[in-house]
């Protein structure tokens, strides 16, 4: 997603640059499932210039493949910020990247969310949760009636299966966005809080930070549609045929596309939204040693079932980041 003005980043070699009076009140932290949103520090301007000029992300922010100056840098990445917060792994605290609530108009109830992520993250979920969790603190703390987000239209792809039911399109620039040759189209989306707090139940249950009162809510929605039955695991880790036929059904797949050497993303089709989905599924199924895994870029059907069948072979509590899984032979 992308600020208003496209004014946000990621990190360079700038550690040294006093950010220290733009902190936020403890009262802001958040944790969810498997990311904390905190206030910036000093030291996390390198981390954020990295990957606001990373060849992978440069492009969907506001100096667009330039590399300002450090100071320019800092001065734009708090021009017209309400609050902005790292997002940063649960597990052992590294950064994964950034979640902006920019451009408030309080006359009228809105304000512009972005997001940005490192290379690396994208398309494991990350993202999609510190997006959600950062949603609720903004509407928790501010009364807005709704809360926009401006991106060239390949950006929106990433949660395309969102739209018309967590977002909708209210707007588009067309041929409004240069990009790698041609012009794109810009779209204008927006949340409304009305339908925000009717999905919030089901939203927070997925964050882990869900009230006993919504949790009861989210239980008797799943009693009366089933999902409970589908979603209890006791015999643990289904085989790869049961693997493939949950993935389809949970995802409204048809079940040939869902084999187990399908690329989760090229071949099924499922979007960043979808993936954090996915997270959740995945607990569920390996149960007490829940969290157990990091974020790790899966690419196949068949990788998948191979890592949830490791992961819940160990002890809980084992930790096992990306970095430490070697996909080699899996898919």
């Amino acid at each position: 997603m992308q600020h208003k003005q496209d004014s946000l980043d990621g990190t360079s070699v700038m550690s040294g640059l006093d950010i220290s009076g733009h902190q936020a009140s403890a009262a802001w932290e958040l944790v969810g499932r498997r990311v904390v949103l905190r206030e910036l520090r000093p030291n996390d301007v390198d981390f954020l210039y990295s990957i606001s000029t990373a060849s992978t992300t440069a492009f969907r922010w506001r100096f667009r493949g330039g590399t300002p100056a450090p100071d320019t840098f800092i001065r734009e990445m708090w021009s017209n910020v309400l609050a902005q917060f790292m997002v940063t792994d649960k597990k052992d605290g590294r950064p994964l990247g950034l979640v902006v609530c920019s451009d408030p108009n309080f006359l009228d109830g809105y304000a512009y969310l972005a997001a940005v992520v490192a290379p690396q993250y994208v398309g494991t979920g990350a993202l999609v949760e510190a997006v959600a969790l950062f949603i609720f603190g903004v509407f928790r703390n501010w009364n807005f009636r709704k809360l926009y987000m401006e991106a060239p239209e390949f950006n929106v792809d990433q949660v395309r299966s969102g739209l018309g039911g967590f977002f909708h399109e209210e707007g588009r620039l067309q041929a409004h966005r240069f990009y790698n040759g041609h012009y794109h189209d810009q779209l204008i989306l927006a949340l409304y809080r009305d339908e925000y707090e009717q999905m919030a139940p089901f939203i927070h249950s997925a964050l882990g930070i869900e009230t006993e009162e919504e949790q009861t809510i989210v239980d008797a929605v799943r009693k009366d549609t089933g999902i409970a039955a589908r979603r209890t695991f006791s015999a643990g880790v289904p085989d790869l045929d049961e693997f493939c036929v949950l993935l389809a059904e949970e995802f409204e797949r048809p079940l040939e596309w869902v084999t187990p050497d399908a690329y989760l993303t090229d071949d099924i089709g499922l979007d960043s939204l979808e993936m954090a989905e996915l997270s959740i599924i995945l607990d569920e199924i390996v149960g007490p040693r829940k969290d157990v895994y990091g974020f790790v870029k899966f690419t196949t059907v068949r990788e998948l079932w191979l890592y949830l069948m490791e992961i819940s072979s160990m002890p809980p509590g084992t930790v096992m980041n990306g970095e430490e899984y070697s996909m080699d032979g899996h898919g």
